[in-house]
């Protein structure tokens, strides 16, 4: 080990239990990424005496608009509220830039999970978001009426039932927990197009309440029904009504996941 990597190591076990921020880090080891300073923590056995893993400002979603609404309705597919007073997200590594996005709105870290440790690289393998607030968590707790586990106990929705958030509510929950996808394709034919939501049987009467408002808002329909492995599927009822959603993505005022919609947008395109 060189004498420049010895005084790097020194640097870290002395400020990483005590760094109260990632760019304290960074800017005191410039040459190695914050994640590779957990990673090289972990391996160490250093522990941080601060937990800024929870630190970061959540007024963005008490502020509901357009796009607040939009990372609600992915936080009920992909999120939750802890009983410890916390919001944490977990996703795949694969969409770290799109969490990124809700990272700069709650100034807060970004934080991966690791596979595997070897000296300063990484790999990983998924990206969490992890802020704790008791005040926040109550007072949403007793807003939406959340019981854990949400999988199997719906929240109130209520909330989001109005024209200006319930379409982007609708586009985040999408992103969270539904799919676009296309079938059939040739090089003749561009085949077809498809938006679902599949839930837990819990959510039926939820699901069917929020379809039933986005009709009347939007005149966008979802067909539901009983999926073959028991859940609720939730799909879109035909391509005019995947052209009127679209309207809303297109309008950019939401953070939507390209992954995802680039389907749409390919398929629109042809």
């Amino acid at each position: 080990m060189s004498k420049n990597f010895s005084y790097e190591i020194e640097i870290l076990k002395q400020l990483w239990p005590i760094a109260k921020s990632k760019k304290e880090l960074t800017d005191a080891l410039p040459k190695h990424s914050h994640n590779s300073m957990m990673c090289k923590a972990q391996e160490l056995g250093i522990r941080a005496k601060i937990n800024r893993k929870r630190i970061g400002s959540l007024e963005f979603l008490n502020q509901l608009n357009s796009k607040s609404a939009y990372w609600w309705g992915f936080i009920m597919a992909d999120g939750c509220l802890t009983p410890k007073g916390e919001l944490c997200i977990t996703i795949s590594d694969k969409d770290l830039e799109y969490l990124s996005v809700l990272q700069s709105h709650l100034n807060c870290n970004l934080y991966h999970t690791f596979k595997v440790c070897s000296g300063f690289s990484t790999e990983s393998g998924f990206v969490t978001i992890r802020i704790q607030d008791k005040e926040f968590q109550n007072n949403w707790y007793d807003k939406l009426n959340y019981i854990n586990p949400k999988t199997s106990n719906p929240p109130n929705l209520n909330i989001f039932y109005t024209p200006e958030l319930l379409i982007y509510f609708l586009i985040g929950l999408i992103d969270g927990d539904g799919s676009i996808w296309r079938s059939n394709q040739t090089s003749t034919n561009k085949g077809s197009l498809s938006i679902r939501i599949e839930m837990h049987p819990n959510w039926k009467y939820t699901l069917e309440e929020l379809f039933q408002k986005i009709y009347e808002f939007y005149g966008i329909k979802f067909n539901i029904r009983m999926s073959k492995r028991g859940y609720i599927k939730a799909e879109i009822a035909g391509i005019e009504h995947i052209k009127k959603l679209y309207t809303f993505v297109k309008k950019e005022k939401c953070d939507f996941l390209d992954r995802k919609w680039h389907h749409v947008i390919e398929f629109l395109s042809q």
